[in-house]
């Protein structure tokens, strides 16, 4: 059990440096790399959401009483999310990616400046959760409130440029 635990923590930390890494390939905006077609960005971009999801998940369950709180594993989730958002996400939304599989909408380019200031605040918030489960006082408390900041940026963002769930 222990060892799985330990494997997860290492992909979400190799999932987030394969983020920074992505972030300078795309550097630049929101126009596609002429070498990476939207297949692989479909997949770079999935893969980010789902190590957010995942990291998202382990603290709620910790937070709403599914499982312990474990000061140690917060922090691991608030760092590997920290590092998604603090990459260049923007970049993983190169424009005419908005096909199936994606889950994108096109409203995403034709108002690029709110969906940037949305990461930037995404960003921001999950810089606040990294920084609470550092902390040390009171830890669980102040995670809590971070933590609530970081789905609120999530869920403004999926509602107005996320297609919904069928």
């Amino acid at each position: 059990m222990r060892i799985s635990k330990i494997k997860s923590g290492l992909a979400a930390v190799a999932m987030a440096a394969s983020m920074m890494m992505t972030s300078t390939v795309f550097a630049g905006g929101h126009e596609a790399a002429e070498d990476s077609g939207p297949v692989d960005i479909y997949k770079e971009r999935s893969a980010a959401m789902k190590t957010l999801g995942g990291n998202i998940k382990t603290l709620s369950d910790m937070l709403f009483g599914q499982t312990e709180y474990d000061s140690a594993k917060a922090l691991e989730a608030a760092q590997a999310m920290n590092a998604v958002a603090s990459s260049d996400v923007a970049a993983l939304f190169p424009e005419g990616t908005s096909e199936p599989p994606s889950e994108a909408l096109p409203i995403i380019w034709e108002e690029w400046d709110e969906f940037e200031a949305l990461l930037a605040d995404f960003a921001a918030s999950t810089a606040a959760l990294e920084a609470a489960a550092a902390d040390g006082t009171d830890t669980k408390a102040a995670v809590q409130g971070a933590f609530g900041a970081v789905g609120g940026n999530c869920q403004t963002c999926h509602k107005k440029f996320r297609k919904e769930e069928s």
